[in-house]
């Protein structure tokens, strides 16, 4: 019976709005695949109480999370129960799109029911309409899959009829894959830059599983502006 306690948030801005209807709020978010807090040949999460990864629990306190903050456009990844979390954020305003990630390790263990995760975008039809989706795996320079995805969605916001491009990405992490995320992080950069408009505001909610001193995450740090939200 105890309780449990939704963990506040700190939302930065990154440019300020010459008006309020300009305001855009997203949140980003690795929700933990539900398949891997169930995969016993991996042993994920060994040290904590059953109790808090059964799927009866973290389901609705991950919609109290997400709603907690009515953000505008919700990105998530490790998302393996998009069929729960898509007609429950429907009830709310939301529309959604969902890529499964290429050799999810979920699809690794020996239980047959766990579905594979992905990469999921939500918005809120108040303020936006969606033009279309692209979706690539991301590629080495001898075009051979790193294990990475790309996911994005162009949106028109309804306000002033601007164009949005919101990207998604899931990268491996492990200090082996390391390389793999390197190239990944260019192959990225190269996918925003075909798929956007110069005059185009990008939002990209990304899990690199990188750390600031990877060789990945300062080429991505050099070409876009990024928070960091791993040291809050």
């Amino acid at each position: 019976n105890e309780p449990y306690m939704v963990l506040s948030r700190r939302f930065k801005g990154r440019t300020e709005p010459k008006e309020k209807g300009q305001i855009v709020r997203v949140m980003q978010w690795n929700v933990l695949a539900q398949g891997l807090t169930e995969s016993n040949p991996r042993k994920n999460y060994c040290k904590t109480p059953p109790r808090y990864l059964a799927w009866e629990t973290r389901r609705y306190l991950l919609l109290l999370e997400i709603m907690s903050y009515m953000p505008d456009i919700i990105i998530l990844q490790e998302v393996d129960r998009y069929d729960f979390l898509e007609p429950k954020l429907r009830e709310f305003g939301y529309r959604g799109k969902f890529r499964e990630r290429p050799n999810s390790p979920i699809t690794q263990t020996d239980d047959g029911v766990l579905k594979p995760d992905g990469c999921a975008i939500f918005y809120h039809v108040d303020r936006f309409d969606m033009v279309d989706a692209q979706f690539k795996q991301l590629v080495n320079q001898s075009g051979n899959p790193t294990g990475c995805i790309a996911f994005a969605l162009r949106l028109i916001m309804l306000e002033d009829n601007s164009s949005l491009l919101v990207v998604n990405s899931h990268f491996r992490g492990g200090s082996e894959f390391s390389p793999a995320r390197q190239e990944a992080c260019v192959d990225l950069c190269n996918f925003i830059a075909e798929n956007s408009d110069p005059n185009e505001m990008v939002v990209i909610g990304a899990d690199l599983c990188e750390e600031p001193s990877e060789r990945g995450y300062n080429h991505m740090t050099s070409k876009y502006k990024v928070n960091r939200t791993k040291q809050d």
